[in-house]
């Protein structure tokens, strides 16, 4: 009889084939854990941020922050003059001399009013609290225009008022107020532009930046316009119609002295 072959286990390479696919299935377990661990920490800031508890939060605490800057410019028209002799002490000195402050916002809105009306921007700085109040409304999704609209209306008449008031008052308000209408920025870019083109070249330059902000920012600008330099067209005199009386009664005449 012819030997018998010994027969072949075929069950071991499947047992190691399991044996080496079994870390590869804890890689891809240890990879869905990580990924089920939750969003990383920019993606929690962002739905944060956006979250509508947030916006209303932010919106009404930059809505008060106008309230407080409001206050502080109407009260510097008022308690400035009393105040601005203490202006150019330190900050630890301002605070030691809180209870002497005159404003009605306290030290703080004493130096925020001093900032923005004497030293920046003058009268002008009261169209800062038109574009805080647009940027509050918008957080809390009250939309009246979009922010780039407000932000160069802004803009330009915090500007161009600051000019035209350094250029205006300038030489007149130091005998009757003590702060500048035009804020320092007004009058140094006034006196700077003056330089270059003079008094007239200075008013032709206000009329044109001015016209041009209207004929941007409003299409009714341009009709207007011409209008002003187009004759109207007179309106014809109205006729008053004439009535004739028929058959109206002839005295008789009686010659004297027949």
């Amino acid at each position: 009889m012819a030997p018998k072959k010994p027969i072949k286990n075929t069950q071991k390479p499947e047992i190691k084939a399991e044996a080496k696919n079994e870390p590869r299935f804890q890689q891809n377990k240890n990879k869905e854990t990580k990924t089920q661990a939750g969003p990383s920490l920019g993606t929690k800031f962002i739905n944060f941020i956006t979250d509508e508890r947030t916006r209303i939060i932010l919106g009404i605490m930059v809505f008060l922050g106008v309230i407080f800057l409001l206050v502080s410019f109407v009260s510097y028209f008022f308690t400035g003059a009393a105040d601005q002799s203490k202006m150019d002490l330190s900050w630890r000195e301002l605070q030691s001399l809180r209870t002497d402050i005159q404003n009605w916002a306290s030290v703080t809105g004493a130096v925020l009013a001093e900032t923005f009306i004497n030293r920046w921007f003058g009268v002008a700085s009261f169209s800062i609290l038109y574009f805080g109040t647009i940027i509050a409304l918008r957080l809390i999704n009250v939309k009246l225009t979009t922010l780039w609209k407000a932000f160069f209306h802004t803009c330009f008449w915090l500007i161009w008022v600051s000019v035209l008031l350094g250029y205006t008052l300038s030489p007149f308000y130091k005998d009757f107020l003590f702060f500048s209408p035009g804020g320092r920025h007004g009058d140094e870019a006034s006196r700077w532009v003056i330089s270059y083109v003079g008094m007239p070249g200075t008013l032709m330059i206000l009329i044109g930046t001015f016209l041009a902000y209207a004929i941007v920012s409003s299409k009714a600008t341009i009709p207007f316009l011409k209008g002003l330099f187009t004759k109207k067209p007179k309106a014809a005199k109205a006729t008053t119609p004439e009535f004739i009386i028929e058959n109206e009664p002839v005295e008789a005449s009686v010659a004297v002295g027949t």
